[in-house]
């Protein structure tokens, strides 16, 4: 389940953030597509635990994980 997609500082990606999965979704904005899927905290169906959303710190985006 998406819950959160930020744009990086470059411009050029975006992060989403899924909270069923515990992952974090890259995708590059000019082909359209997914190019990484990090895993940060996993979760299963029937849990609200995992990848609740991105925040920038400085020039960087980092998850917000519950685990």
């Amino acid at each position: 389940m998406p819950i959160t997609i930020r744009t990086a500082p470059e411009g050029d990606r975006a992060l989403l953030a899924d909270l069923r999965s515990g992952a974090v979704h890259v995708i590059d904005l000019a082909g359209g597509s997914a190019t990484t899927v990090l895993d940060v905290a996993p979760s299963g169906p029937d849990t609200t635990q995992g990848a609740h959303g991105i925040h920038r710190r400085g020039n960087r985006l980092c998850p917000d994980v519950e685990r």
